[in-house]
Parts: C-alpha cells; sequence; structure tokens
C-alpha cells in the first residue's frame, strides 16, 4: 500500500499487546544530519575529529542541510568551557542550527551548566515540517518514568 513518496515503512509490535501498526515515513522537503561521539582524541584539546569536520563539510554543501543533530559526546570534556566554544568555532561554517542531547563528556564537572548555557533544556523538541524532534537526557531517566510507562 505505498505511493512513490513512501522512503520508509516500519512494522511493529507493542510488547505484551496484540497490537501492532505500520507506519510509513514520506519524503521530506529538508535533509539533516546526525553524529554522535565527534569530539577528536580522548585527552587532547582538538576539538571535533577532523576527518569528522571534513566529511561534514562536505555532506552539508552536497545535501543542503537544513539542521544538525549531536547525540552526545561532542566535548572531550564539559568542565571547561573552552571545549564548547571551540566546538561552536569549528562549527561556524555550517550556518544552520545545531541541536544537541548530551553525553557524559559533555556533561562532565560543571558540563550540566555549560550544556544549559549554550543547548537550553537537556529535554527539548521542536517540529520541521509536521516532523517531531525529541531530544532527551539519558542521565536520570528512571527519575522521569515510572515503571509502567
Amino acid at each position: 500500500p505505498f505511493d512513490d513518496d513512501t522512503i520508509i515503512s516500519v512494522e511493529y509490535n507493542l510488547l505484551n499487546s496484540n497490537y501492532s501498526n505500520v507506519v510509513s515515513c514520506g519524503k521530506k522537503g529538508y535533509a539533516f544530519f546526525v553524529a554522535g561521539h565527534a569530539y577528536g582524541t580522548p585527552g587532547q584539546d582538538d576539538g571535533l575529529h577532523q576527518p569528522f569536520l571534513d566529511y561534514l563539510n562536505n555532506q552539508v554543501v552536497t545535501n543542503a542541510c537544513s539542521f544538525g543533530i549531536f547525540t552526545g559526546d561532542f566535548v572531550v570534556n564539559g568542565a571547561k568551557e573552552a571545549y564548547y566554544e571551540q566546538f561552536f568555532e569549528q562549527l561556524k561554517f555550517l550556518n544552520m542550527p545545531v541541536f544537541a542531547a548530551p553525553g557524559n563528556h559533555d556533561e562532565a564537572g560543571s558540563g550540566n551548566n555549560y550544556f544549559i548555557q549554550y543547548f537550553g533544556a537537556k529535554y527539548s523538541s521542536f517540529v520541521k515540517d509536521q516532523s517531531l524532534f525529541i531530544f532527551l537526557d539519558p542521565d536520570g531517566i528512571t527519575e522521569l518514568f515510572s515503571p509502567n510507562s
């Protein structure tokens, strides 16, 4: 039952239930990138991994990305604000919004405060052309949801 605009279809079943469903996604008029654990060499001050930055620059130009998403560990040590500053300095060529969920490196020491300072709330969402994007902080997740959720 798919038309030419369907790009992906997923069938799923809910656990402990007889409920099943098929979800299809149609083509959207935008592109974006998702990257995780993108910082450079552990223990060094080299910022984002240079081969990643080179690849990202090519992909953004080729695919006309509208925004970017980082899934954590984009700075080597969140306790130092300089690493957050370096992160944004290295990405200024993007000229687009960048969203993130924090990883353990980003939250190290006072990194929680810097993450909030630079990105806002650690739990957030936005809508782009009828697509909902949700960002969650995996730390303390058990405090947010009851076992029955």
